[in-house]
């Protein structure tokens, strides 16, 4: 094991003058790697080779990118010109251009990061990966984003103001007590789901008994795993329906290994029961977006809520949103016409809350 035993590997890869060279200790350490394996050699030479071999793709995606920045800077270019140039350049190297753009984005991955990561892995016993790298990358690249949506909104928070959409930093219980009985058109919300909030339902009901106008509906977003706790509880409201939402990830529930392609919304009607004047479908199909705002995934989208307010409401009604988290019930309800108080306890969502409503 030649290779796993070059103690200087590092410092080889970081004098190395081309991509090409470094290409070239990069599919040695590869090759080193699947040999290793195929003779049932330990996971720790294993991921010695595959540590060579990543910290190779990192060099050459800095080298990669200096390059292309070097590109940019051609006068008389246009970027047609700069992704021949480059695509020609690659092949000359022997590089495919999905391998340019992995190795890019593992150059991307801070250094405190990837040694890290390395480390650990190692120390823990388990296999060390480029798919590792690109998933820590992509996280990266997604909290980014996050943060820049986030400084985006704060900046525009404080020039949002209206009559009709209004968001509490308040535990909804407290703020229940200011209000009139009979006097809120619907409660359309998203709880949270883990066990340990579901005493929130219970409030939630007795709350919708004593404020929602007689035959206005609490539409509520649920996970699967409790439901039959929900339905357990003591609520004097009229069960009406249950829609479901159909989305296009599909992730899996650790608790019960199932893969989950729907979430239920429940339907709740304060009596007495009145039948919707419409015929609508219960079943609603969507594309996640928007739901990074919220530190623990718990953002929902906006056009499903703006389906519920449209067919549950009318214009000009007040809705109360219990649970506002990042505002998509306060969007959904500004976009239809509708009025909409939120309370959120987490003070850090209300910048980004206002922030989001008045860029709309």
């Amino acid at each position: 094991m030649e290779l796993v035993k070059w103690n200087n590997a590092r410092k080889a890869i970081a004098e190395c003058k081309t991509v090409d060279e470094v290409k070239e200790v990069r599919d040695k350490a590869e090759a080193m790697r699947v040999y290793s394996k195929q003779i049932g050699e330990s996971l720790e030479v294993q991921n010695d080779c595959a540590e060579i071999k990543l910290r190779a793709e990192r060099r050459a995606g800095e080298m990669l990118k200096e390059m292309e920045i070097k590109r940019g800077n051609i006068p008389g270019s246009n970027n047609r010109e700069i992704v021949k140039l480059q695509d020609v350049t690659l092949q000359n190297i022997g590089i495919q251009k999905h391998e340019s753009s992995r190795w890019q984005a593992i150059s991307r991955i801070p250094e405190d990061t990837f040694e890290t990561i390395i480390v650990e892995t190692k120390e823990a016993a388990k296999e060390l990966t480029e798919s590792m790298m690109l998933k820590v990358e992509k996280e990266i690249q997604k909290e980014e984003k996050k943060q820049n949506k986030i400084e985006q909104y704060e900046k525009v928070a404080n020039q949002f103001d209206s009559e009709d959409i209004k968001i509490n930093n308040i535990d909804f219980r407290e703020y229940a007590k200011q209000i009139d009985n009979n006097f809120i058109d619907a409660i359309i919300t998203d709880p949270p789901y883990p066990e340990e909030y579901l005493d929130l339902w219970q409030d939630l009901f007795i709350i919708a008994e004593k404020i929602l106008k007689p035959s206005s509906f609490l539409i509520a977003y649920s996970g699967q795993m409790y439901l039959d706790k929900i339905f357990n509880m003591k609520n004097n409201l009229i069960y009406y329906w249950m829609m479901n939402i159909i989305f296009s990830q599909k992730p899996l529930i650790q608790g019960r290994n199932i893969i989950n392609e729907w979430k239920p919304i429940l339907i709740f009607q304060k009596p007495p029961f009145k039948k919707i004047s419409d015929t609508i479908s219960d079943t609603i199909s969507f594309n996640y977006d928007e739901r990074d705002l919220h530190d623990k995934n718990w953002g929902q989208t906006i056009k499903p809520f703006e389906l519920l307010i449209e067919r549950f409401t009318n214009p000009g009604d007040l809705i109360l949103e219990p649970f506002a988290g990042s505002g998509t019930t306060l969007i959904a309800a500004q976009r239809q016409k509708r009025k909409c108080i939120g309370c959120e306890i987490d003070k850090q969502y209300i910048e980004i809350i206002k922030g989001r409503l008045f860029e709309g």
